[in-house]
């Protein structure tokens, strides 16, 4: 049994719970098509203001910036024109977009360089400090 904040998560709805997670992969994970819906917001909820705010606090704004497009720069299939670190911080900054109260890391620095790891935890305890951090390492 899992309970958050008293509720039993086995009964809410899938959809409702799936809403209030977020998960970052040891593998990161992005989709072909935009950086910005397709990978950022796929929801759509987010203006370009917020996209910014979350590429900014990953670290990852003035490689948008620099890529033709910008938001709107194609990510190829499984995210193969970024490196595994920026597939990472991509995650991360999708996690931030989503505004989810749990996020639950996965092993999530197992595959990333060291500065990479750094610029994630700090992230993490700054802009993630007024939710709840699951991270599970063998």
């Amino acid at each position: 049994r899992i309970v958050i904040d008293e509720i039993d998560i086995a009964k809410l709805p899938l959809q409702t719970l799936r809403s209030r997670l977020s998960i970052i992969l040891q593998d990161p994970i992005l989709f072909s098509g935009t950086i910005s819906r397709f990978n950022l917001d796929p929801e759509m909820k987010a203006t370009d203001e917020m996209l910014w705010e979350a590429l900014d606090i990953a670290q990852l704004k003035l490689v948008v910036k620099s890529l033709p497009g910008g938001l709107d720069a194609m990510v190829t299939e499984g995210g193969e024109n970024f490196s595994q670190g920026q597939r990472q911080l991509f995650c991360l900054a999708r996690a931030f977009v989503r505004k989810s109260s749990i996020l639950i890391m996965d092993e999530a620095t197992a595959s990333i360089d060291l500065a990479t790891e750094s610029i994630l935890q700090k992230v993490v305890m700054t802009a993630f400090a007024d939710r709840t951090v699951v991270t599970i390492a063998v």
